[in-house]
């Protein structure tokens, strides 16, 4: 159980705090985002945006990419590369 480590950030904070951040990116006047991020991050957006295609036991590649859309104020899922 990671949430003894002293220091370390629960997930559902972690969660928050991710998502939350992804919304101000939408508020810039661009068309393309790049995020750069841990996988353990990457994760925690597909299961809180996506938990109808992924689950904690999916296993994300190495310099994974995950293509999604902001739409009417949700995230939508394209694809993952």
């Amino acid at each position: 159980d990671y949430s003894k480590i002293e220091g370390y950030e629960q997930d559902h904070i972690l969660t928050k705090r991710v998502i939350d951040g992804l919304i101000e990116f939408t508020k810039l006047d661009v068309n393309n985002i790049l995020l750069v991020c841990h996988s353990h991050v990457m994760k925690m957006i597909l299961l809180s945006q996506f938990s109808d295609k992924f689950d904690y036991l999916y296993r994300l590649k190495n310099c994974a990419i995950i293509e999604m859309d902001y739409v009417d104020g949700e995230f939508k899922f394209i694809d993952i590369h």
